[in-house]
């Protein structure tokens, strides 16, 4: 970029799509060439000692305060009804690493949430490694009630934490499931139907394919406010607000950028957190992209959306300043 187009950003005017792009790429190229390495996210391992003292907890307390209440009051029907900004603010206490809606993260970004060692050898154990390498591949498929059982064995909080500290099982309920957890959290159709992808065979005029869908709970049931949503072979996990229509449906949506998007089939699918911590998955919706894609397409994060991105060490604080400067955001 131009010093003069430096400058302008410097004095608050928001980078260009092109701009963005060539920021996230030197960002990344910065890291490489330091020798710095992307690290993972790790949430809580509810197999180990919990600690309400710690300083990931005194963060997580002052989130809570601003909800009226103290960290040992949070539960997951608690963090359920927050927004996703809130959750992102909560997140970030654990090194979960989230930016306000309509933000860019121009720092190396990971979809790689870590999986605790005492999980994994769960998972390997119950899959076994052969087949689990498949399943990660996908050239391995499982039967849903196989899913189900490695989920409940697992990776679900209520039964492998039962009994844990309520106030952690509202800190787990509130992390984003990691890429492989994701792949055994049960598909529920009737609660989360099979997404929608529009604009994937042709740019449209933001060289973006809007990935949307709907979260539907029986009457009496808590409405989620947020779902994650994977796009396969994209580096983030998308953390997506839902819009209330009803007391018991939401809607949501994304706008993924098609240069972000290697060419050929994609496939989509969500994941929802409700009230009682269980996790459900809606079947995935394929789409492709076709040879011709925008020029101009860049990441189109839609006004509902935070991207839980985690920066490597030195390119963190060179995208934080660029960030504060190009769009005056505040940050927990």
């Amino acid at each position: 970029m131009s010093e003069a187009e430096i400058s302008a950003i410097q004095r608050g005017q928001s980078p260009t799509a092109d701009q963005q792009q060539k920021g996230e790429s030197c960002f990344k190229q910065y890291a490489k060439d330091k020798g710095y390495t992307e690290p993972t996210l790790m949430p809580p391992d509810p197999t180990q000692p919990f600690d309400p003292g710690s300083k990931q907890n005194q963060c997580a307390d002052l989130v809570a305060q601003t909800h009226g209440i103290r960290f040992n009051q949070i539960n997951p029907g608690v963090v359920v009804s927050w927004s996703a900004e809130d959750v992102g603010k909560l997140r970030s206490c654990y090194g979960v690493s989230s930016l306000p809606s309509n933000n860019v993260a121009f720092a190396p970004t990971s979809a790689q949430v870590a999986v605790s060692s005492s999980k994994l050898t769960c998972i390997e154990q119950a899959v076994g490694k052969d087949k689990l390498a498949g399943v990660v591949a996908g050239t391995t498929a499982m039967s849903d009630a196989d899913r189900k059982a490695v989920y409940d064995k697992c990776i679900n909080i209520n039964k492998v934490a039962a009994g844990a500290n309520p106030a952690l099982l509202g800190v787990l309920a509130a992390m984003p499931p990691s890429d492989l957890e994701s792949l055994f959290i049960p598909v529920n159709s009737q609660q989360l139907p099979t997404p929608l992808a529009n604009g994937s065979q042709k740019a449209n005029a933001n060289g973006t394919v809007t990935v949307s869908g709907e979260v539907d709970v029986t009457a009496g049931s808590t409405l989620p406010n947020k779902v994650e949503v994977f796009v396969k072979s994209t580096p983030n996990i998308m953390t997506v607000s839902l819009k209330k229509v009803s007391a018991t449906k939401a809607t949501w949506s994304v706008d993924v950028a098609q240069s972000k998007l290697t060419l050929g089939n994609h496939q989509a699918y969500a994941v929802a957190t409700l009230a009682d911590a269980n996790q459900v998955r809606s079947p995935e919706a394929k789409f492709s992209i076709a040879a011709i894609k925008a020029a101009k397409g860049h990441w189109a994060l839609a006004a509902e959306v935070t991207v839980a991105s985690l920066a490597a060490v030195v390119g963190a604080r060179y995208a934080w300043k660029w960030h504060k400067r190009a769009h005056h955001a505040s940050h927990l």
